[in-house]
């Protein structure tokens, strides 16, 4: 039981690190550490969906779309990602740390996904 909670652990932990190196993220280059993009989708769905659209349509439309940022990778680049999510441009509150870690391996894992040939077939 205990080697499978590990390999769990593990499995999480390299998606975290995946999701960070599809932004371009490295440690101390002033961005967020890796995250779980599953507590990322999470908190978006019940905090960012009052302006962003989230994947299933979910979310009001007054701001960019989830998969529009992942998938404007010139504009919003992991420091413009790391930037837009210190300030307080949600409800009046500063996101933690954490929680902007998670959205931002969450926004990686959209453009990860969307980079995959269809059918995740590969060459």
């Amino acid at each position: 039981m205990r080697s499978m909670w590990r390999l769990g652990l593990f499995t999480a932990a390299a998606l975290g690190l995946f999701a960070a190196a599809a932004l371009g993220l490295a440690p101390g280059a002033g961005a967020f550490s890796a995250g779980d993009p599953a507590l990322g989708l999470e908190f978006a769905l019940e905090n960012c969906a009052r302006c962003h659209d989230t994947p299933g349509g979910r979310g009001a439309g007054i701001a960019p779309a989830f998969q529009e940022i992942a998938d404007d990778a010139e504009t919003w680049d992991a420091e413009a990602i790391a930037e837009a999510l210190k300030r307080p441009h949600w409800g009046g509150g500063r996101m933690a740390r954490g929680d902007a870690a998670n959205v931002t391996a969450f926004i990686a894992a959209l453009r990860a996904a969307a980079a995959e040939p269809a059918g995740g077939a590969t060459e």
